[in-house]
């Protein structure tokens, strides 16, 4: 048995309709049923992208997401997919603005939490992210490189792995001061993303027991996942449904205490955690 308490943040990007459009996917519809009939009691972050030519959100996916807002055990995010950090200032403020408006339209739902396609973003993203009332980015990747699609390599710090307050003048800085609140996606050794979809499950007990391992009282965990991995032809959940729940149940055998959080209720924590 592991020591301290572990705080555990599940982010699913669901990506762009046209994704969903071949044999084996079916678009968002399916995969927010799906959520909705299995009465998911894991507090997902679904961080929702839109194909350029459609709205944000076809109509039924519309009253699906208001329907899993609404039950209080998911979250509702935005997911705007190029590779900001490309783009300038302005560039940047129209194509999250737009995505925003659209999301705030058709669903109703004002989205506090953002991320970023790639994980790519920069001080300009976190500035307008935050101008758009959204407090939670999820964008960054501590001690990764990735690459934009204009060339360019970018490297975020690694001195922050847990939930920080973060200046949105430079990403790789804290901010006590600051409201808005940066969740670093977790990583592995070598630098590999903790993702339910792509990393083997063996791997992934394997970082569990090693985090457990580490004389600590409070561990955090962040990991993702993409929508269109969940999905089998038969419209039914495949194993990385069951990858999650394992997962949970598998925490709770190596640490003393398992939470589960969405990206909206750690900012509401930390602010609580702040104001003592």
């Amino acid at each position: 048995m592991g020591q301290g308490c572990v705080d555990v943040y599940i982010t699913v990007h669901v990506e762009e309709h046209r994704k969903f459009m071949n044999r084996l996917h079916y678009g968002h519809e399916r995969f927010f049923r799906l959520l909705l009939d299995d009465q998911c009691p894991i507090p997902l972050t679904l961080l929702v992208a839109r194909v350029k030519e459609e709205p944000a959100c076809p109509s039924c996916d519309c009253s699906l997401l208001a329907e899993i807002q609404s039950q209080g055990v998911m979250e509702v995010g935005l997911h705007v997919h190029p590779a900001l950090s490309r783009f300038p200032y302005e560039r940047q403020r129209r194509i999250i603005s737009d995505e925003w408006n659209r999301m705030v339209e058709g669903t109703g739902i004002m989205p506090k939490t953002f991320s970023g396609g790639h994980w790519c973003i920069n001080a300009n993203t976190l500035k307008i992210v935050r101008q758009l009332g959204m407090v939670v980015d999820a964008s960054v990747v501590p001690g990764c490189g990735v690459m934009a699609y204009n060339g360019a390599r970018l490297r975020y710090s690694d001195n922050f792995t847990e939930p920080y307050w973060v200046s949105t003048e430079q990403l790789d800085a804290a901010d006590p001061a600051s409201d808005l609140l940066e969740m670093p996606v977790s990583i592995r050794p070598r630098s590999s993303i903790v993702d339910l979809t792509t990393t083997g499950f063996w791997d992934i007990l394997d970082f569990f027991s090693t985090m457990a391992r580490q004389k600590r009282d409070r561990h955090y965990l962040h990991m993702t996942f993409h929508s269109y991995d969940v999905l089998m032809p038969d419209g039914k959940m495949n194993f990385f449904y069951d990858k999650i729940k394992y997962a949970v149940d598998r925490l709770n055998g190596i640490f003393n205490e398992v939470n589960l959080r969405t990206c909206w209720s750690c900012y509401l924590q930390m602010n609580r955690e702040r104001a003592l």
